[in-house]
């Protein structure tokens, strides 16, 4: 392999490390398309409405616990509830 060849191959990877980190050709950062924006932040809501089922989750099992067991539970929830 030659030398241009090899120098076109080591451009061409050092611009996609600078795409993949989300800068442009020269190295500073660019600004994200709306469709890359819109994309990052559907992920964000998938990732985040995923958390919250998971605390709504485990908030009935501990309410299911609390009512199993007998314990007065609007007395042991009242530290949770917003003032």
């Amino acid at each position: 392999m030659g030398l241009p060849q090899r120098a076109i191959l080591i451009e061409n990877a050092r611009l996609k490390q600078l795409s993949d980190a989300g800068l442009d050709s020269t190295g500073k950062k660019r600004r994200n398309t709306l469709q890359e924006q819109n994309e990052t932040l559907r992920s964000k809501i998938i990732q985040l409405e995923s958390e919250r089922d998971a605390l709504i989750e485990k908030l009935a099992m501990i309410i299911n616990g609390i009512q199993a067991k007998g314990y007065e539970l609007e007395e042991l929830m009242m530290p949770l509830r917003n003032l």
